[in-house]
Order: structure tokens, then sequence, then C-alpha cells
């Protein structure tokens, strides 16, 4: 019997098992009308295994903040997303949880310019925009990658947020490296 599918039970006298001796003649039943039943499904509903996005609706994830300066972080990291905003790698986990978060910006006023004077023991918090949930990390490494060809993210196990940049910060065209920060989550400064 497949799942969804009805079913018409039999009469009340159908159930039961006949007691008939051989000897005695049986005379059929009228047939009774019956009411069909559903078979509720009972297999559990498969939830979706993707993890709900909070964001709103122009795809802005939350803020970045360090140093008391803020800027948006969107939920993407195309070329169109990275025209306006840093934006969060959504392969990555949500900031705050377990896990590497990461970000990319591009290197001037509008992205991940605010960081350049960044030092490790320095906090960096991020501001969800859904639920005004805040989370804190603190810096324990500041990377320059002199070639972008050299750059790659860190090999870790714990639950990192990690920026990454173009460097150096003042340079004229693509500049060549990377900068990269990464800040572990502080369980005490996250609210």
């Amino acid at each position: 019997m497949l799942i969804g599918e009805t079913i018409t039970p039999l009469p009340a006298e159908q159930t039961k098992e006949p007691s008939i001796a051989p000897s005695q003649p049986t005379a059929e039943q009228p047939l009774q009308e019956s009411t069909p039943v559903t078979i509720p499904d009972i297999l559990p509903v498969e939830e979706s295994t993707e993890p709900s996005v909070p964001y709103n609706v122009n795809g802005i994830l939350g803020n970045l903040i360090y140093d008391g300066k803020s800027v948006i972080v969107r939920d993407d990291i195309d070329a169109d997303t990275l025209e306006k905003s840093p934006g969060w790698v959504p392969d990555s986990s949500l900031p705050g949880n377990s896990g590497m978060s990461i970000i990319f910006g591009h290197r001037n006023r509008k992205h991940l310019k605010l960081i350049e004077p960044i030092q490790v023991g320095d906090i960096i918090s991020f501001r969800f925009v859904s639920d005004n949930r805040l989370v804190s990390y603190e810096v324990t490494d500041v990377q320059i990658f002199e070639k972008t060809s050299d750059w790659m993210l860190p090999v870790t196990d714990e639950d990192v947020l990690v920026l990454v940049t173009c460097y150096p910060f003042e340079y004229t065209g693509n500049a060549p490296g990377k900068f990269q920060v990464i800040a572990r989550l502080s369980k005490n400064l996250s609210g």
C-alpha cells in the first residue's frame, strides 16, 4: 500500500474470522456502503537542509563594526554585490556560527578600508540586520600576502571570521597582494 493511497474498509461482518462448519451452507452477505479512508502520511516530512540566511530585501546581511566605524555586508560575493559593499561568502558559516565565516571586500573607503589599522587583540563585531544580534571576534592574526597568487585561507578548526581585501591599501590600479584578518569568535563578547 502506498502512503496517501485511499482504501475502502471492509464491513465489520467481513473482518471477523469465519467459523463455518464444513457441513453448513453459507449465504453471501449483502454489500454495505462504506466510506473511503485516507491513510495519513506517517513518514516524516523532509525539512530543507539549507540554513535560512537572515537578510533584508536588499540582500544586506549585516554590519561589520571596527573601531567605531561600520560597513554594510551583503549576502553574496558576485561582481554586482561587491560593486556595492563587502560580501559574505555563502559557502562559509554565518558570523557567530561554528566554523569559518569569510567576508571579501575591496580596499576602498566604502568597503574594508576601515580595517587597515587593525592589530592582533583588537575586537571586530558583526551585527545582523534581521534580528539585531551582535557577535564579536578577537583578532588573532593579520596577514599580508605581497602577491595574490600566494594568498590562501587559513586552515583551522576554530570558529573564526576571516576578512580579505586587496593590498596595499594605498595603490593605484589593481593591487598585487591580499590583506587578511583572522579573528576568533569571542564567546564572552557575543550578545
